[in-house]
């Protein structure tokens, strides 16, 4: 609802992906930042003064993403979040994490939680399969169970802090495609969670790779995933959350086979991506950017007043028609603006209708 597409456009984005650090102890082989995470530059990562003073002119958030690389990694997360609570007031903030640092992770968020507790936060674990597949994927031995204590740690959490949500992502690949069953049905049950969340690999240049026989796969395993969603629902928010993601599917499945999701995407608009050295982008896929922060006093307005900033809005209508990716933040942001966003979800609420 706060979404809401009839609502009028504020002139600076209130959803922001901010990606905190590079550094990262995995190796993901399906990892779309690794370039990233290959050469991470830890002197040239944005300090906590520069993300005060951006924070400051920045203006209210409803949505904060904060991302990596791990974010658990920045020895002053816990000041980062302090400083965009305070300054922008988000309704949610979300943390995507390996969960490789549970005593680090549970220490941060029972800080935060207690000294915000008005504000949603939610610890998005990546979990990719069995245990010995996840830690090779990762190429990290022994993550699968750190990720099982940092779950552990966060159910205990759950229990103080009532509007601490954790969800448990998995990515789905050609290289576990054929144990997420296995892993679904033996191993998730290890894990505390309000809500799985079962997301395609994308390659380099943000196409889906769910193609051909995967796709009938991935459609069955989203069904195991909302069946085991719908048992799990505890709070409105979650069962919401839920609702929502099946609705959100259906329609992202419309634009992946129109290939047409460019006609809907807001990047730019709704959306905005500040990576770790400063850099301000519409969406994840685009590296080039809008400029840098630094160039510009730390001033959103500033940085979208620069001539790329002025030539993507000027040809918004005519970039955006031929573009078509399979960033998720970009498919959930157009969703919550598409016109009949109100109509699907209500269809969705509807007795004896079905999840797809």
């Amino acid at each position: 609802m706060r979404h809401n597409p009839f609502s009028r456009l504020p002139k600076i984005p209130r959803f922001l992906i901010f990606f905190v650090t590079a550094r990262c102890n995995c190796r993901c082989r399906f990892c779309f930042y690794r370039d990233r995470v290959e050469n991470p530059r830890p002197e040239g990562e944005l300090t906590l003064e520069e993300i005060e003073r951006f924070s400051r002119l920045y203006g209210p958030l409803t949505d904060l993403s904060i991302s990596g690389g791990e974010p658990f990694l920045r020895e002053d997360l816990e000041s980062i979040l302090r400083t965009f609570a305070v300054n922008n007031r988000p309704k949610l903030i979300e943390i995507p994490t390996n969960g490789s640092l549970p005593e680090e992770t549970a220490r941060v968020v029972d800080t935060f939680c207690r000294e915000f507790p008005r504000t949603r936060l939610a610890l998005q674990l990546s979990v990719d399969g069995p245990p010995e597949l996840h830690d090779r994927l990762r190429a990290r031995p022994g993550l699968f169970k750190l990720a099982e204590e940092t779950s552990r740690r966060l159910e205990i959490l759950t229990a103080i802090h009532p509007r601490l949500n954790v969800q448990i992502v998995t990515v789905f690949s050609p290289y576990n495609r054929n144990r997420l069953e296995e892993f679904y049905r033996k191993w998730i049950e290890k894990f505390f969670f309000h809500r799985l969340i079962l997301t395609p690999c994308v390659d380099e240049t943000y196409r889906s790779l769910v193609k051909g026989d995967d796709r009938e796969l991935y459609r069955r395993l989203e069904g195991t995933v909302d069946g085991l969603n719908r048992a799990r629902s505890g709070d409105l928010f979650t069962r919401f959350s839920a609702a929502f993601h099946r609705a959100k599917e259906r329609r992202i499945e419309h634009w992946e086979d129109n290939k047409n999701l460019g006609r809907h995407c807001r990047a730019g608009r709704s959306i905005l991506v500040l990576r770790e050295n400063g850099n301000l982008s519409p969406c994840e896929p685009d590296r080039a950017g809008f400029g840098n922060l630094r160039d510009h006093g730390y001033d959103i307005r500033r940085v979208l007043q620069v001539k790329p900033a002025r030539d993507y809005f000027n040809n918004y209508r005519e970039i955006r028609e031929n573009c078509h990716c399979s960033w998720s933040c970009a498919q959930t942001n157009a969703f919550l603006h598409f016109p009949r966003v109100l109509l699907l979800l209500a269809n969705l609420f509807a007795p004896g209708k079905s999840s797809r």
